[in-house]
């Protein structure tokens, strides 16, 4: 009769960390703490890109949306708006 495997029961690690994202993670609660809607994240957000480009900071522009993608969004746009009439 043959053996069954035996299975060694490992510990779970935890899932590695990203510093980056960790950065991300704490920003984002600091903002929820401070802000109570996105409005008022948004106005604060363009008034410290106001002041930083008063101070001669250069932005440079997002990348184009890719045609695919935009054709892709409004196909959902579309959807969601069949599914709540």
């Amino acid at each position: 009769m043959p053996r069954k495997p035996q299975f060694v029961m490992q510990e779970k690690l935890d899932p590695p960390t990203d510093p980056i994202l960790e950065e991300c993670y704490r920003m984002k609660a600091e903002f929820a703490a401070q802000f109570n809607s996105m409005e008022e994240l948004t106005a604060y957000l363009r008034k410290v890109n106001a002041r930083e480009k008063t101070r001669g900071r250069k932005y440079i522009p997002a990348p184009p949306t890719p045609p695919e993608v935009l054709k892709k969004i409004e196909s959902l746009r579309k959807n969601l708006s069949k599914v709540s009439d």
